[in-house]
């Protein structure tokens, strides 16, 4: 059985894991072949209510 701790860990992971494929999906979008320096900022706004981010920078890698 999951504590409620333990609950809302398994949610803000779950969100990192979709932030982290829309963020690769709008570079693609962009025309990225990949994002550097990724980094994740989590925020409680107030009790129970937690806004993360997912951001990077969206490059062309050239393989020459």
């Amino acid at each position: 059985m999951f504590s409620p701790a333990s609950a809302s860990a398994c949610h803000l992971f779950a969100t990192y894991n979709i932030l982290f494929a829309v963020m690769l999906q709008h570079a693609h979008q962009l025309g990225a072949t990949a994002v550097i320096g990724i980094q994740y900022d989590a925020t409680e706004v107030m009790q129970g209510v937690t806004e993360v981010l997912c951001y990077g920078t969206a490059i062309v890698a050239d393989r020459t």
